[in-house]
């Protein structure tokens, strides 16, 4: 049996995209699974004040138009959910979140750098300053970054 894979994908897409996707895949009888779905979740420790207000531009940054146009961002892990159920899919999903911790300083900094980079973009003029404070201090601090993972199994494959 074939298998179709997307890592970090979903997010980036928009529905109809997706939608056409699912389609292809049914009529294919081909299971999907998508790893790693970001679903809006940003948690920090500890928590600075302009945690909230980053990552409401961030997730205003992964709605945007990446080329095929408005991304689902936060909502890809529930909509792609629905989209391959009406597709005929039997769909099953668990949460897959990122965890990271002052023992992965430099991937903590790189991540914290790119969620400034795009909240930025968004206008949001304090982004630049929270990414400096959140760098200087991911020696010493957690972050979770909520994701979904989905398998969808095509009709009469279970």
């Amino acid at each position: 049996m074939t298998l179709v894979t997307a890592s970090a994908l979903l997010d980036l897409m928009p529905a109809d995209w997706i939608a056409a996707l699912a389609t292809r895949l049914a009529d294919a009888g081909v299971p999907f699974y998508a790893a790693l779905s970001y679903d809006g979740i940003m948690t920090w420790d500890p928590a600075l004040p302009r945690d909230a207000d980053v990552t409401r531009a961030f997730n205003d940054h992964q709605r945007g138009d990446k080329g095929l146009g408005p991304a689902l961002g936060p909502d890809a892990a529930v909509t792609a959910t629905q989209i391959f159920r009406d597709a005929g899919f039997d769909v099953h999903t668990g949460q897959s979140p990122w965890r990271i911790g002052p023992d992965h300083a430099p991937l903590h900094r790189a991540l914290i750098q790119g969620i400034a980079e795009a909240a930025s973009e968004t206008g949001l003029s304090v982004a630049t300053d929270w990414g400096r404070s959140r760098i200087a201090m991911a020696g010493d601090s957690r972050c979770l970054i909520g994701h979904h993972d989905m398998l969808a199994l095509p009709p009469g494959t279970v």
